[in-house]
């Protein structure tokens, strides 16, 4: 019998609770799950309760959790003070107005300070703020075609679903980025705009100005690829293309989504000191609440403000949601909170190379601000190319295996970070590090 089988094996047997969930909510919801990302083989793990850094399944086994829902839970389950912020809202003041409200200003504010953006809309996700975002471009520049990185996530709207998941026999040569759809339901009509370059590889996206001159709206990214592999920019490349745009008469635009608010106070564009036209920011924003918002300077939003450019929503900015981010902001994401998360991060990471290394494994571990991951290739991963060449089996193997050693390491599809919270403890990061070590001579 695989080290995968037996790890597996003893998965089904400590989890028979989720198997019973799984076979009757497949009587009513498609896949057994409420998104296809929570789907895997042989069936999902299901939550009873979650508090802190702890999640515990039906059949009451606790681990450390680490994915955080896919990182979205930079202050951990259930704070006191997102529990505190919810209840004075939802209970004194009321969930929806569809009405202006103070919330709104103040939280605009924040993250006008944070990233130096002066003025922001809120939405309930991150899609809706990316596909928000390039509408702003678009009406903004006048032009309409948008440029995307193989690889890079912006939501799951049709436009930019697109090579996400593709395999490398689909991608062809290595300077030229390919348009392959991720899912079906999306025709060829729908992402005819959308053009593909290839992370940091600048001539990839100097062609596609050759090639559409001043029909390219803006360029949209990652600054971190969040999905695979942790992969970050070689240093000057958004600089480069941050000029590149502007020569052009192209805006660029931060998909934050999953690194706003977390690399640092003012998110990646702070950390990498890279001011995009456009910032999209979501998970981290409301202590585990949908929220997203979009930032841009006076000038671009001005065609937002005189209704040049509409971005309506019911539940969109919502007092409910808006004042436990204004709590989020204030009094938890404080600097010695990022100093103390980012030095926890730090000795997990450095501790995970350091097994690798002992061991001799096939991997990489890549991590910046609160975030990391291991992916098992032997190529230095650099664009979503060196990604696809990762073991797909030996993740499968180390998360069902770190799972029965009680750690919750990251998200089941391999490629997509963990997040060390405000709640962790050195504690936790050191029963992480001993579980990895425990596992490790399975991948020799």
């Amino acid at each position: 019998m695989s080290h995968l089988q037996r790890e597996i094996d003893k998965w089904v047997a400590k989890t028979p609770k989720s198997a019973e969930a799984y076979d009757r909510a497949r009587k009513h919801v498609p896949g057994g799950v409420g998104s296809n990302f929570r789907f895997m083989d042989p069936y999902p793990m299901f939550v009873s309760r979650a508090q802190g850094s702890r999640i515990f399944d039906l059949d009451g086994n606790e681990f450390i959790d680490f994915m955080l829902s896919m990182g979205s839970l930079l202050v951990g389950h259930s704070h006191p003070a997102v529990v505190k912020a919810l209840a004075e809202q939802a209970g004194e003041r009321g969930t929806l107005y569809c009405l202006p409200h103070v919330w709104e200003q103040e939280v605009a504010a924040q993250l006008a300070g944070r990233f130096g953006h002066a003025m922001w809309r809120f939405v309930n996700s991150g899609t809706e703020a990316t596909m928000t975002a390039l509408r702003i471009a678009r009406g903004y520049t006048g032009k309409k075609y948008i440029v995307k990185f193989e690889g890079h996530y912006h939501g799951h709207n049709d436009q930019t679903l697109v090579t996400t998941s593709a395999p490398l026999r689909k991608l062809g040569r290595a300077d030229r980025g390919v348009r392959v759809p991720s899912s079906q339901g999306i025709p060829e009509e729908t992402y005819a705009l959308t053009l593909m370059a290839v992370f940091n590889n600048l001539d990839s996206v100097k062609t596609l100005f050759d090639e559409y001159p001043g029909e390219i709206a803006c360029v949209i990214t990652e600054p971190v690829m969040m999905d695979c592999g942790c992969i970050e920019a070689e240093p000057g490349f958004f600089a480069a293309l941050l000029d590149l745009c502007h020569e052009n008469g192209a805006l660029l635009i931060f998909d934050e989504v999953k690194t706003g608010c977390k690399l640092a106070p003012g998110g990646a564009t702070e950390h990498y000191r890279v001011r995009p036209d456009i910032v999209c920011v979501a998970k981290a924003l409301a202590g585990g609440l949908p929220l997203g918002a979009i930032g841009a300077d006076e000038a671009i939003m001005q065609i937002v403000g005189d209704g040049s450019v509409i971005q309506v929503g019911t539940f969109g900015a919502n007092p409910l949601v808006l004042h436990v981010a204004h709590v989020v902001l204030r009094d938890l994401l404080t600097p010695d909170a990022y100093r103390r998360v980012f030095d926890l991060n730090r000795r997990l990471v450095d501790g995970y190379r350091a097994i690798v290394r002992e061991h001799r494994l096939a991997a990489q571990v890549n991590g910046v601000g609160p975030c990391g991951i291991i992916t098992f290739t032997d190529r230095p991963l650099r664009s979503y190319r060196e990604f696809m060449t990762a073991n797909d089996d030996a993740f499968r193997l180390y998360w069902f295996a770190m799972m029965n050693q009680g750690i919750m390491p990251a998200h089941h599809f391999g490629g997509d970070v963990w997040t060390v919270s405000i709640v962790h403890t050195r504690d936790d990061i050191e029963a992480h590090l001993a579980a990895f070590e425990r596992i490790a001579p399975m991948f020799r």
